[in-house]
């Protein structure tokens, strides 16, 4: 599947990498609903889009703590997510929770953490065409 341009592309990605600049210990992570964690595909994965995962799901995501990241980078992290299945959180992640290593495999408690400190929800909406944000502020 190949990304449609869209106008809302840009304001996306630069709420992400805002929020992963400005805080301590932030990560955005992205389901990818197709994907299970023995996908022979995975195995090719060079860390440039880093992923985690839970059980057999699989989860990409970029660290605030990896001063790297650009729009470019976040792009392609949103991309490996499929668009038009995009569900996404801007979270913090508690003290003393460690970074997030590139093919992670987290506990259901490490999951929990992330959740219950979620900043944003980020979902694709028409046919990947463009976003619906929740923000707790």
């Amino acid at each position: 599947m190949i990304p449609v341009p869209t106008p809302s592309r840009p304001l996306i990605l630069e709420m992400i990498r805002q929020f992963l600049l400005a805080h301590s210990g932030a990560c955005c992570i992205f389901e990818h609903a197709l994907a299970r964690a023995t996908d022979q595909w995975l195995a090719h994965e060079t860390g440039y889009a880093p992923y985690l995962t839970f059980d057999d799901e699989v989860y990409f995501f970029l660290s605030g703590r990896d001063r790297s990241v650009d729009d470019s980078r976040i792009g392609v992290v949103m991309d490996r997510a499929q668009s038009y299945l995009l569900t996404g959180i801007l979270t913090i992640a508690p003290e003393g929770f460690g970074p997030l290593r590139f093919r992670q495999i987290v506990t259901f408690d490490q999951l929990r953490a992330l959740a219950d400190s979620v900043q944003a929800i980020i979902l694709g909406a028409y046919d990947g065409q463009g976003y619906i944000i929740w923000s707790r502020s």
